[in-house]
């Protein structure tokens, strides 16, 4: 069993400040001295977490009962919290007469999506959700350990697998499901980043049998329904395929269209972690882009690839029947559509 520290009149601090030039945030747990929990120190690769000792009691609020410490809510992007805000959530089957979750926030002060509701609901529907912006001093905590991939990607130990299969357990019913499905961003029209061209690659997956799906569009239900039945699925790169490590299984094939020249580990320890097997690694973007405004941004790198290579590769793996014809990506008239839906474009080497 991993690490669970039971604390009384424990101080959960928010985080004042996530600052990235220094790369430090101080939210965290702090036991009834004022000493820091070392367990709560939640792990971001580049960052350092050092909860703020300074706390002023007359703007505490108070918590009754037992919760559980959900450490810090990534409550801005639904990718980075399905894959940072749940590696604590194992111990919930493990822990009796729990009131709720609490958590900091990331963004301090900012309002919290409602995915993150949508979701906590749909996972743990018997909790509250508490989501801090001032110390909350609570009766009686119980501090998980973060279970993570070495990256702070939730990772697929028995006990998160656990957490999630219990709930597959729950939720025999098949919605909308099919055998071989393209899960992508091409419904996406915000400068979130990209696979530039697949719209191109669903026209060719769907002759070969595969239907496309557009996540934003389903329910999570819905969703999970696809995710756990699928025999074949294909995804861009993004927060959809964190959403299917969660409620996969290792029967299935799983192909990812990565979006930048660069192949994020993250991406392959994750899977790894979860099913046992390796990820495709290999990326077929030849060049990438990003909004000039968002130039230091990887999250908005919208890559072209070398689309004969990427049929190849499919064909290879055995995600596509039969080889397809040559098909020509052009590079230039591809750009030229992303300047004029976000302005200028730089390119990145």
């Amino acid at each position: 069993m991993s690490k669970i520290t039971l604390l009384s009149e424990a101080i959960v601090c928010e985080n004042k400040k996530f600052d990235l030039k220094s790369k430090i945030f101080n939210g965290g747990v702090l036991n009834s001295d004022g000493e820091v929990c070392e367990l709560s120190i939640h792990f971001k690769p580049g960052y350092i977490n050092q909860p703020s000792t300074d706390t002023e009691k007359t703007h505490w609020e108070n918590a009754k009962g037992s919760w559980l410490f959900g450490g810090m809510l990534q409550n801005g992007h639904f990718g980075h919290f399905i894959t940072e805000s749940l590696n604590r959530l194992w111990a919930l089957p493990h822990l009796n007469n729990i009131n709720g979750i609490i958590f900091y926030s990331r963004y301090c002060g900012e309002r919290n999506k409602q995915f993150i509701y949508d979701f906590l609901e749909f996972l743990a529907p018997k909790y509250e959700v508490k989501i801090i912006t001032v110390p909350c001093q609570v009766e009686n905590l119980y501090v998980p350990e973060q279970l993570h991939c070495g990256n702070g990607f939730i990772s697929g130990g028995e006990l998160n697998k656990k957490l999630f299969s219990n709930f597959n357990l729950a939720c025999t019913e098949k919605l909308k499901t099919y055998d071989k499905v393209y899960i992508t961003r091409a419904a996406l029209t915000s400068t979130e980043g990209n696979v530039v061209g697949n719209d191109k690659v669903a026209k060719l997956l769907e002759k070969q049998g595969y239907t496309t799906i557009y996540p934003e569009k389903l329910s999570l239900l819905e969703q999970v329904s696809i995710y756990k039945y699928a025999k074949k699925l294909i995804f861009d790169q993004g927060s959809a395929f964190h959403m299917y490590n969660l409620f996969g299984n290792d029967e299935q094939d799983v192909y990812v269209i990565w979006r930048r020249k660069k192949v994020i580990n993250g991406y392959l320890l994750q899977y790894r972690s979860f099913f046992n097997k390796e990820l495709n690694n290999q990326s077929h973007i030849m060049k990438q882009f990003v909004p000039a405004i968002h130039i230091s941004n990887t999250a908005k790198f919208f890559g072209i690839p070398n689309i004969n290579d990427l049929y190849e590769d499919l064909y290879t793996l055995g995600f596509l029947d039969s080889k397809p014809t040559h098909e020509y990506l052009d590079s230039e008239a591809e750009l030229a559509l992303l300047e004029s839906k976000f302005g200028d474009m730089s390119e990145v080497l």
